[in-house]
């Protein structure tokens, strides 16, 4: 609600650099491994002409950043955000769709940007077992990753019979609250 807040109030930027610096802070050296961070297509527009010292705090990881693109706002300038993902991409981040199958993680956005990671929405992997278009769409995308060389990952993996359909459609990566709950750090 807050980021749809800061959407519709022009106060993305300010959001995004709070969020960045409170994600940089809890991870920096407390654990190996790459940093996941969820950004608007907004603040992807904006970096051209504002800058990329909102990115600063999370530069500072050596372990790597993968900034995930989410779904909630459509890009409204494909040639200004791959002008902007290929600077990410200089600057040390891969790139991530977030919850493709959802929202506006299009197949225009794989197409057009071709992430390092395609993570697929909740909604594709609830009951992907019993649903054989759930199964199609997973098994196309898990094509079209291969096909551009990104890694998947499949999201709200929560019962064995999903887990192990992800797996037997190739998903590389799987998260959810089967595989591990969330817990506070410290």
């Amino acid at each position: 609600m807050l980021f749809d807040y800061a959407l519709k109030s022009d106060q993305v930027w300010a959001l995004e650099k709070i969020c960045m610096q409170f994600s940089a802070e809890r991870f920096a050296g407390k654990r190996p491994g790459m940093l996941f961070v969820n950004v608007e297509a907004e603040l992807i527009h904006e970096l051209k002409s504002r800058g990329h010292e909102v990115l600063q705090p999370l530069l500072a990881i050596q372990s790597g950043v993968v900034l995930e693109i989410t779904e909630r706002a459509a890009i409204r300038d494909y040639d200004l955000f791959r002008e902007s993902v290929h600077v990410l991409r200089e600057l040390g981040f891969q790139i991530a769709i977030d919850d493709a199958g959802s929202g506006y993680a299009s197949l225009q956005s794989i197409a057009e940007l071709r992430p390092q990671y395609i993570k697929i929405s909740t909604y594709l992997v609830t009951g992907l077992n019993e649903d054989s278009i759930k199964r199609d769409v997973v098994e196309m995308l898990v094509r079209l990753a291969q096909r551009i060389d990104a890694q998947t990952v499949a999201e709200g993996i929560e019962t064995e019979a999903e887990k192990a359909e992800i797996k037997r459609l190739g998903v590389t990566y799987g998260q959810g609250y089967l595989l591990g709950r969330p817990v506070k750090l410290n």
